[in-house]
């Protein structure tokens, strides 16, 4: 067994969040982002020996995670595993990721261990493969090496929500840490405002229906991040075809186009302008 943390970040949950506090093969901490604390989410915490701590309002996932990751670190935890409340935690899952840890040695070049995410109903490719690939991971079931979260200053405030997972792996691998994904631990993911792929031509667009403020937070954090590493990792670029697919989806499939192009506008200006962490509309 290793010394870890599970740290989830909720925020307005569900109650479908209580399957994952009973994966019980480490401790939990739940970072409640809500506007309004969720009684009985608290309750359920208490009774089960969780730990639960309300943010007081939403705080962004960035600063959840630090303060899960701090807490962590003061309580002697060398690893916590980061959640997301859509994706489904076990303890087959947690039992894996330890395992390879474990047999992996010293980890002191590795700044994430995560499963492969498997999103709705998207097929994968199962192997045995372990890929060193920042595109690969999402926030849910990573473990974070707490020694080089703490190098790395933690994850990125100014982003609030979105992007924060991915500036933090960039910001890992040119410090010279890995990212590995292992192929062979599936974590389903559920992302329900996505509509598919819509082909013009060979032009593929994902359409994923997000909320304009959604929207928002995500031309602005691409551009940021893009920004702060493309030239160093040319990976980052499919961030960057995103942002000049995103206006185009929205007009050619999606509903309330006025008010998300706005949004999407928005977002490019504050990016430009340097205007980052929560958006005060």
């Amino acid at each position: 067994m290793l010394n870890v943390l599970i740290v989830s970040v909720a925020y307005n949950p569900p109650t479908t969040i209580l399957k994952n506090l009973e994966a019980d093969y480490y401790p939990h901490l739940v970072i409640d982002n809500s506007e309004q604390e969720t009684v009985w989410l608290k309750e359920y915490c208490l009774l089960h020996d969780h730990i639960y701590q309300w943010m007081g309002d939403n705080v962004g996932i960035a600063k959840a995670l630090n303060v899960g990751a701090s807490y962590a670190m003061q309580h002697g935890f060398d690893y916590i595993v980061t959640m997301d409340q859509d994706s489904e935690l076990t303890n087959q899952l947690l039992q894996e990721l330890t395992s390879f840890i474990i047999d992996y040695g010293v980890c002191n070049d590795v700044a994430i261990f995560s499963p492969r995410h498997k999103i709705g109903n998207n097929s994968i490719e199962y192997n045995l493969a372990i890929e060193d690939n920042i595109l690969l991971p999402m926030t849910s079931g990573n473990f974070v090496n707490l020694k080089i979260w703490y190098k790395l200053l933690g994850f990125d405030e100014n982003l609030f929500i979105d992007a924060v997972d991915i500036d933090y792996y960039a910001k890992a691998k040119i410090s010279g840490y890995r990212i590995l994904t292992l192929n062979y631990v599936v974590m389903p993911h559920c992302m329900g405002t996505h509509s598919g792929v819509m082909w013009i031509f060979k032009y593929g667009f994902d359409v994923w229906n997000h909320s304009a403020l959604r929207k928002y937070y995500i031309m602005r954090n691409y551009n940021y991040i893009c920004k702060k590493y493309l030239s160093k990792l040319p990976e980052l670029y499919f961030f960057k075809k995103i942002i000049i697919k995103m206006p185009i989806s929205v007009v050619l499939f999606e509903k309330g186009k006025f008010k998300k192009l706005y949004y999407l506008l928005q977002g490019y200006i504050d990016f430009r302008l340097g205007v980052m962490g929560k958006k005060k509309w």
